[in-house]
């Protein structure tokens, strides 16, 4: 009999088909911010949106379809204000959000 403790062996293959985005950096920013996101699989629409702390979108650096595997992404954050924004990734189902710090 086989006793894993309750795990099926879906589980950790589960965890594999899950969007992952790194922090982004610099942060506190100061222009120029890249995100790295990692794509469980080919193609997948994403989007990548940045709100205030009012809740109100101030920024949509990208929307579209990226490869499987790390992507790369750099947004222009001369233009935010200094503060504390949300940023949201989104991708066919799964979400993810952080924090960014915008600075003089």
């Amino acid at each position: 009999e086989d006793n894993d403790g309750g795990r099926t062996a879906v589980e950790p293959e589960a965890d594999a088909l899950k969007l992952v985005v790194a922090p982004p950096y610099p942060n506190p920013a100061t222009g120029m911010v890249t995100f790295v996101i990692h794509m469980p699989d080919q193609g997948r629409w994403v989007s990548l949106r940045l709100y205030n702390i009012l809740g109100q979108e101030v920024a949509a650096p990208f929307e579209g379809r990226l490869q499987a595997g790390e992507n790369t992404l750099r947004f222009n954050g001369h233009a935010l204000p200094p503060g504390l924004y949300v940023y949201v990734v989104e991708s066919e189902g799964d979400r993810f959000t952080g924090k960014l710090v915008a600075a003089q």
